[in-house]
C-alpha cells in the first residue's frame, strides 16, 4: 500500500516552510535595513542640531560678555 503521493506531502510542507522562511527573512532584512537608515539619518540630524546649539551658546555668551563690559 505504498502510494506515490504519500511521501510528497511532507516534502510539500517542507518546501512551503522553506519558502515562507525565505520570504520572512527577506522582509526582516529589509525592515532592519530601513530602521538602520532611519537611525543614521536621525543621528546625523541630532549631531547637526547639537553643533548649531553649541555655536549659538558660544555666540550668545560672547555677546553677553560684550554687553556686560559696555555697561
Amino acid at each position: 500500500m505504498n502510494s506515490p503521493t504519500k511521501g510528497t506531502r511532507p516534502l510539500e510542507k517542507a518546501a512551503k516552510t522553506e519558502s515562507d522562511f525565505a520570504r520572512n527573512l527577506a522582509e526582516t532584512k529589509t525592515t532592519v535595513e530601513e530602521a538602520h537608515e532611519e537611525y543614521e539619518k536621525t543621528t546625523q540630524e541630532i549631531k547637526i542640531t547639537k553643533a548649531t546649539k553649541e555655536q549659538d551658546v558660544k555666540y550668545k555668551t560672547k555677546e553677553a560678555a560684550g554687553l556686560d563690559k559696555s555697561t
